[in-house]
């Protein structure tokens, strides 16, 4: 019996129910009020304090044997058989502490002390526990209290937690959301509602395919969004495009992660959506305004071109049929100059609106400048576009500006140019539409000229006769300027020559508005309609006056290069004015070197010959310039009785890295050696150049270009 009733296995004490209570009153209702088999269906483990003759009795009555005392009992601990451990009684047992037996059900009476060793030390958790007595529990209360206060404490914790987080999501700016395994909505933070103006229980319980299908632009762009949901992958920025109810129109960023469990299992998504309305408006604001007119909200001509080189390259791949129109305004510099240029800016204003209403929604229509307009007609035949042609000038015809009580008419000129797959560049297409345009103004303006292949010459000549003009006002009010450019030897030596100053006068124009214009642009037509030995003149009385006026200057001067054009090359006037230069100022010859190019020395080779003899024989030194661009160089450069060959650019800009052009550049260096003449490298730009130059066995003489110095004012070399 002892036995039976003292060895207990880990196992017997797990499945102990323990009630606690602070006498037998509270004891009795619970066990009156139940079936018994519900108390002793398992063993009960009771902790009596003191003697309590109605707790036995009540025992008695419960399990009908008689209760016996077993005083000092110890515990011992059995698993599968062996005896781990043993529980000495710490608190000695009260008076009697009583074992009760029946067959399935065994009630130990011990003490408390020794009920919480058994449970401590063999790490049995008693749960539902409801002990009986009084006097011998206070360590026992002492633990539940402990274990209730933390458990108290960790479900404060967590609702203060739940709080935090829902303060964060109502006042955040951005929503947050939950999915399920299914990709189900199971959680959206209130915010939803105030950013898209619906409610969330609209979306809980709904994937996203369900709901978000319609507020994505295209199809494939929610199909490879849902292929990520489904392969569980982390996405980031997906955006949304939302109209509310209320019409306002809302640009969302959807970031998710996947969750899983501790097994790997996919649980769900978790994420949150960011409102980038604000955002996006400012970018697609600024995105217009780089590519559009601020003045007229049309297109501009950065954007223009933009369109027009993807519709060539459209017209080259589909063999597809586009059109294009340039219009520059009749008059409108008649109302800027009268009015003003306020009014200029809103004559430009209204013509936009008035113009934007006579195209298609799909064509282009831009302003490239000034009071020049372009339009692109996609996908137009050349029928078409002319009749929209026709209605853009009639549109501008029948417009009225208002200014000030002055009622203004105006015209427009139309050049009109077919874009199909022969069409060659941006350049191209823009310069024939020019020309067209040209045209139009050329046979009476207010017309619309289509272009064709001889429309060029036309242009040509009309271009340059507007430059006649403007070099003969240039000339009147002193709007050439000289500026210089130097020459520097290859390789620095002590000779005279590396001491004193040498360079080229390079001339320029400037226009009406101040900006500075190039030769090329202007010489052309000054050669074509004689007007280039007047331009010589100039340089030439111009040049020798600075040099009177600064001698100390002049003192150090080695050598001045000036260019002779073609024409002054063959007129003899030209050689006495040049001697009668000399004669009448203080320049000594020998620091005067002209430039011939080759191309118009060759031209009148016995011409150039003359002039060169003749100047020669006053001390002035020659230089061919550009050598090398012509066919026959070498043969005729016996005949030239020339200091220097300036080797063409064309050449020098590639001996760094073409073996041809170093080659070429070799040859004519050793030619000019062997004639007795010096060599100059043009368009000198870089270091690498430079250093190949510098080389033995190529042996050039002197450089010039950007990388040894930039051209500048000749008030600067003062």
């Amino acid at each position: 019996m002892r036995n039976s009733m003292s060895d207990i296995t880990r196992g017997e004490l797990e499945r102990l129910q323990i009630f606690r209570s602070v006498d037998i009153r509270t004891l009795e209702p619970l066990l009156s009020d139940c079936p018994i088999k519900t108390f002793l269906d398992g063993d009960i483990l009771i902790s009596a304090g003191h003697h309590n003759e109605d707790l036995y009795l009540l025992l008695e009555g419960c399990v009908g044997v008689h209760l016996s005392s077993k005083e000092d009992d110890p515990i011992v601990v059995r698993e599968a058989g062996e005896v781990v451990g043993e529980l000495s009684v710490i608190d000695r047992l009260p008076t009697s502490a009583f074992v009760v037996a029946k067959t399935r059900t065994r009630v130990l009476v011990v003490d408390n002390a020794t009920l919480w060793k058994v449970a401590k030390e063999s790490r049995i958790v008693f749960n539902n526990l409801l002990v009986t007595g009084s006097t011998r529990l206070r360590n026992a209360s002492q633990l539940i209290d402990e274990d209730r206060r933390q458990l108290r404490q960790q479900v404060e914790l967590l609702s203060c937690e739940r709080e935090r987080f829902k303060d964060f999501a109502e006042l955040a700016a951005d929503y947050f959301w939950e999915m399920d395994g299914d990709l189900k909505f199971t959680y959206v933070s209130e915010r939803y509602q105030e950013t898209t103006g619906l409610a969330p229980e609209r979306l809980l319980g709904r994937t996203g395919q369900e709901f978000l299908t319609n507020y994505i632009d295209t199809p494939e762009q929610w199909a490879q969004h849902y292929a990520d949901l489904e392969a569980h992958r982390p996405f980031e920025d997906f955006e949304l495009r939302w109209v509310r109810s209320d019409g306002k129109k809302r640009v969302f960023r959807n970031s998710g992660k996947p969750l899983f469990n501790e097994n790997g299992e996919f649980q769900g998504y978790r994420g949150v959506v960011r409102d980038v309305t604000e955002a996006h408006r400012m970018a697609e604001q600024i995105a217009h305004q780089a590519s559009h007119d601020a003045l007229t909200g049309l297109v501009n001509r950065q954007e223009f071109e933009q369109r027009l080189q993807r519709v060539l390259e459209t017209a080259g791949t589909e063999r597809t049929e586009h059109a294009l129109c340039y219009l520059d305004l009749d008059q409108f510099k008649v109302i800027n100059d009268t009015c003003g240029h306020a009014a200029g800016d809103e004559l430009l204003r209204q013509l936009g609106i008035v113009l934007r209403e006579q195209v298609r929604d799909r064509d282009t229509l831009a302003r490239l400048g000034g009071d020049e307009f372009g339009a692109l007609m996609e996908h137009c035949s050349l029928q078409k576009a002319g009749r929209v042609a026709n209605a853009l000038r009639d549109a501008i015809q029948e417009f009225r500006f208002v200014w000030e009580g002055r009622t203004f008419s105006i015209g427009v000129s139309i050049g009109l140019v077919p874009i199909t797959g022969v069409s060659k560049s941006i350049t191209a297409v823009l310069r024939e539409a020019d020309t067209a345009c040209y045209a139009a103004k050329d046979s009476g303006r207010n017309r619309i000229h289509v272009y064709h292949q001889e429309d060029a010459e036309l242009t040509r000549r009309h271009r340059e006769m507007q430059w006649v003009a403007r070099i003969n006002r240039a000339l009147e009010e002193d709007r050439f300027k000289l500026n210089v450019q130097p020459i520097v030897p290859v390789e620095h030596d002590d000779t005279t020559e590396s001491k004193g100053d040498h360079y080229e006068l390079l001339l320029r124009m400037k226009d009406e508005e101040g900006r500075s214009v190039f030769p090329d642009d202007f010489m052309p037509a000054a050669e074509h309609y004689n007007l280039a030995t007047k331009i010589d003149r100039w340089v030439i009385h111009t040049a020798f006056e600075w040099f009177a006026r600064h001698p100390e200057h002049l003192k150090r001067l080695y050598l001045c290069a000036i260019n002779f054009s073609s024409h002054s090359l063959g007129d003899e006037e030209f050689v006495g004015f040049v001697i009668r230069a000399f004669d009448g100022s203080s320049v000594p010859p020998k620091k005067i070197c002209f430039e011939i190019t080759e191309t118009a020395a060759i031209a009148n080779l016995d011409a150039a010959t003359r002039c060169l003899n003749a100047l020669k024989g006053l001390g002035c030194r020659f230089a061919l310039d550009d050598f090398g661009s012509g066919v026959s160089s070498f043969a005729y450069l016996k005949y030239l009785p020339v200091d220097f060959l300036k080797i063409d650019g064309v050449f020098v800009k590639g001996v760094a890295d073409n073996p041809m052009d170093l080659a070429v550049v070799k040859s004519i260096n050793e030619i000019a050696q062997a004639m007795g003449k010096r060599t100059i490298a043009e368009c000198v730009e870089t270091k690498g150049i430079l250093e190949k130059l510098k080389l033995r066995e190529l042996g050039v003489d002197y450089a010039q270009g950007y990388y040894v110095g930039r051209p500048r004012p000749i008030e600067e070399m003062t």
